[in-house]
């Protein structure tokens, strides 16, 4: 499922499970999980080269200054989507 707030260009991405939800500000992309803390999320690009890597700490991970771009976001075994415009 994908949300756009048209007022403010920020989307989100929620997945099946709602164990994570991601959002896109600007070049900023914020993932908040449900899932444990201490458990990585990569930033990979579309064909699957991981980016940069960090830890959900606090049930967030974020990543900033991302470029634009089109990019998988794996916390675990699930896999999302994202565009940062």
């Amino acid at each position: 499922t994908s949300l756009m707030d048209v007022a403010s260009g920020v989307e989100c991405v929620i997945s099946d499970n709602a164990s994570s939800m991601i959002s896109v500000d600007g070049n900023n992309i914020t993932i908040k999980s449900a899932n444990s803390n201490d458990e990585i999320v990569n930033l990979n690009s579309v064909n699957g080269s991981i980016i940069e890597s960090t830890t959900i700490s606090d049930e967030t991970a974020t990543f900033n200054n991302v470029a634009k771009g089109i990019y998988i976001i794996t916390i675990g075994s699930e896999s999302h989507k994202v565009m940062v415009k």
